[in-house]
């Protein structure tokens, strides 16, 4: 009779415990999303703070580059950042000359306009390399589905 040995027995049920966790994170939606943005940001990050702006004065440069003018409460709500990270880009676009105020709202200036361009481009290349194993189908899907938790969560 042979009995295998006791740490061999643990490490198959440590294995299949694991697994079976693994697998639970693996469909939880929550856990992949994160993933992916973790993923995603792990390469377009350091291309889009070589411009020399943070991440937030970047994505407020790309939501106004989106819209001619936004007040505060649209900003707020379309950069979906922590308030205090939001005031701290507007100042730093402010003194950079890239974004200015007018009583209808905040927009960007010519040098924020060119600024965002650049912004633009580098986002563009990088969507277009991280999608690229996928048809262009697929890529519709997943934007579909993206904008359809974005409108079921609000």
């Amino acid at each position: 009779m042979v009995l295998p040995y006791p740490q061999v027995a643990e490490r198959v049920a440590q294995n299949a415990v694991g697994s079976a966790r693994q697998e639970r994170l693996n469909n939880n939606v929550f856990y992949l999303l994160t993933q992916a943005l973790r993923s995603y940001q792990s390469s377009y990050q350091p291309k889009q703070l070589s411009t020399g702006l943070r991440a937030s004065e970047a994505r407020m440069l790309l939501v106004l580059d989106s819209d001619a003018c936004l007040d505060k409460a649209c900003l707020l709500a379309e950069m979906a950042m922590p308030t205090r990270e939001i005031e701290e880009a507007q100042e730093a676009l402010y003194r950079k000359g890239l974004v200015s105020s007018t009583e209808n709202g905040h927009h960007l200036t010519e040098a924020g306009e060119r600024q965002a361009s650049v912004l633009r481009d580098i986002a563009a290349k990088q969507q277009e390399q991280v999608l690229s194993a996928f048809t262009a189908d697929e890529v519709g899907i997943l934007k579909k589905l993206l904008r359809g938790i974005i409108a079921n969560s609000q």
